[in-house]
Formats: structure tokens, C-alpha cells, sequence
């Protein structure tokens, strides 16, 4: 993961899960409770985020949809799909560093909560952005290292 993470540079073309998309912006971040585990956030066009956790060996492929309303709380459950997600997680979001990218654009700093059905590949992440006051959340699919090529 370390070695894709170092190849993801701005302007360059990804391939994931067979689609093309361009890099916008990369962000590394660490939480609240996980200050020595960080994980990066690439911005892709199409409103598409790729995110990269290697320290747990875990991916992630979205897009930015913010259909679960606009409100700065996060329930214990929700309904996606006619299933139920439970949430996993709850936590701050920090900024590590941006690589490069629109400061503007990018998450920032958040509050989130991160959302699994074991039925599900689907991976739900919702988050109030304290900048801006608004909901930023992805839904995605768990997905590994073979699924992403730079082209």
C-alpha cells in the first residue's frame, strides 16, 4: 500500500475497479484516538474519493453523497438499501498534511462516523465538516490493492 500511496501524484490518471479518474488532491489524516495511524484521502474527479488506511491494510472507493441529512449528530444505526448499518466508529479527524490540492477542497478537519453491515461490502462514512458546517458523506465499497492501478 505504501508503494501505491507514493505513486499517486497530482494530475495522474487511476484506474479502480476498471473506471478511469483523475487525482485532484491528497490529504493524509490521523484521529483523536488513533494519533500513529494515519491514512490518506485522494480526491478524484467525478466527486469520487479513494481512501488508503495501510497501517490497517485497508481501502476504500466512493462517492461523495450526502443523502443521511445535514445534521452535526450521528445516530447508532442507519438504513441504507433496505439494510441496516450499525456504527463501528465515531472520532475527530485531524489534518496530517496536504500533498497537494485546494485547500479549500479538501475535507479539513471533521467529526465522523464510520457505518458497517456484515451482509454488505458497502462501507458508509458520514461526516460534519467543521469549516464549512456541512455533511460530507461517502458512500463506498471496501475494496484491495489490485483493485487500483496508476496509470
Amino acid at each position: 500500500m505504501f508503494n501505491l500511496i507514493n505513486e499517486i501524484k497530482e494530475g495522474v490518471r487511476l484506474s479502480i475497479l476498471g473506471e478511469m479518474y483523475t487525482v485532484v488532491s491528497k490529504v493524509s489524516y490521523y484521529t483523536e484516538t488513533e494519533v500513529k495511524k494515519w491514512y490518506i484521502k485522494v480526491i478524484l474527479t467525478g466527486h469520487k474519493i479513494l481512501v488508503i488506511a495501510p497501517a490497517d491494510d485497508f481501502m476504500y472507493f466512493g462517492e461523495i453523497n450526502n443523502c443521511f441529512g445535514n445534521s452535526s449528530e450521528f445516530s447508532e444505526s442507519i438504513v441504507y438499501n433496505g439494510l441496516t448499518y450499525q456504527k463501528d466508529v465515531e472520532d475527530y479527524q485531524i489534518v496530517r498534511e496536504i500533498e497537494f490540492g485546494n485547500p479549500l477542497l479538501v475535507e479539513g478537519e471533521v467529526r465522523y462516523a464510520d457505518y458497517k453491515n456484515g451482509d454488505s461490502d458497502v462501507f458508509i462514512s458520514l461526516a460534519w465538516v467543521f469549516r464549512t458546517g456541512k455533511r460530507a458523506d461517502v458512500i463506498a465499497q471496501v475494496i484491495s490493492k489490485e483493485d487500483v492501478k496508476v496509470c
